[in-house]
């Protein structure tokens, strides 16, 4: 998989995770519950992102400046750090 194949594999993940997110806006109304929901969405793209960034070659993760070892640290963090 090239560099250029896994930024237009993220970009679709966001989109889907930004179709994932609640529809409504964080205003002075907001819920105990709708903070939660918001909160899990963001913990859950994040874990998708550090999946996807240990799959990544050695090139690739050159290409954005990180080194393999950066990369699996990154990716064994638990989702809501």
């Amino acid at each position: 998989m090239s560099t250029i194949d896994a930024i237009e594999r993220e970009c679709a993940d966001i989109k889907l995770a930004n179709r994932d997110l609640p529809a409504f806006g964080l205003g002075s109304n907001t819920t105990a519950f709708s903070r939660m929901v918001e909160w899990f969405c963001v913990a859950m793209r994040k874990h998708r992102t550090r999946i996807h960034l240990n799959e990544l070659s050695a090139e690739q993760l050159k290409d954005i400046g990180m080194t393999p070892s950066d990369a699996r640290r990154e990716s064994r963090r638990f989702f809501w750090d």
